[in-house]
């Protein structure tokens, strides 16, 4: 499991580690296994937001799924899971593909994206969505003109092979 805290201040402890704290724009990791001890919002009056990556169907109570896609072989896979910031009007560098699925989270701002055959499609702040291995992500740009918009992406991939693949 991969968390990332969107807002507020989370106590988390998992064996064999001490408990450690989160605050908001903080990535942590849980391996499969591991006994969780502790899982608390330090705020006793405002809510803590967080958003799990994970590959199981059992959720945590108060987890809502944003989006669910099976995995079909995970042997010889990675993960790896990243923060990007686009500049205001900024834009992808080109069309490009990867060779796992992509999942990404707009945690702020406004985007448009296009990955073939899908047509452009405007996300907003809050929003998820996917690319298909092998299918060409066409453009991505930021749609504002004075605020970065900020994305996370969660990424599967065979060992060893590279993020993203020039495409024409």
């Amino acid at each position: 499991m991969f968390a990332y805290v969107l807002e507020g201040e989370i106590e988390n402890q998992v064996e064999p580690g001490q408990p450690q704290i989160y605050r908001a724009g903080d990535f942590f990791h849980e391996r499969p296994g591991q006994v969780h001890r502790i899982f608390r919002n330090l705020s006793e009056t405002t809510p803590a937001k967080i958003l799990v990556f994970q590959n199981t169907g059992a959720l945590p109570p108060g987890v809502k799924p944003l989006l669910h896609e099976s995995l079909t072989d995970l042997t010889n896979q990675e993960i790896s899971v990243a923060k990007g910031t686009t500049p205001p009007g900024g834009a992808s560098p080109g069309p490009h593909q990867h060779s796992g699925p992509v999942f990404a989270y707009l945690v702020k701002g406004e985007v448009e994206s296009q990955v073939e055959p899908g047509e452009p499609t405007v996300y907003r702040s809050g929003e998820v969505f996917s690319e298909p291995p092998l299918h060409t992500h066409r453009f991505y740009r930021n749609l504002s003109k004075t605020e970065p918009a900020e994305l996370l992406v969660f990424q599967v991939r065979a060992k060893g092979q590279p993020l993203a693949i020039k495409a024409n």
